[in-house]
């Protein structure tokens, strides 16, 4: 579990990551109930648990792989490859 101070941190990314939607919502038709709904999940789940690599080369086998079936949400995806 993690301690008080990530839960923060992750709190604070989240919230940031809504408020980045939001102004993307501003530019371009996205779907924001679902993008907005995920942002607690998917900011633990990226910017915590998941094992990643941002300078992907594909040959890491130890890395996590993340499957987004709920398309209407890639907007949050992309949004915390940012």
């Amino acid at each position: 579990m993690a301690d008080r101070q990530t839960i923060e941190r992750l709190k604070d990314q989240a919230l940031e990551m809504r408020e980045l939607i939001l102004k993307l919502s501003a530019k371009t038709l996205i779907h924001l109930g679902g993008d907005l709904s995920m942002a607690d999940m998917m900011t633990a789940l990226y910017m915590y648990k998941m094992k990643k690599n941002l300078d992907y080369d594909g040959k890491w086998p130890e890395r996590d792989r993340f499957v987004l079936s709920k398309a209407v949400s890639y907007t949050h995806l992309r949004a915390h490859e940012t």
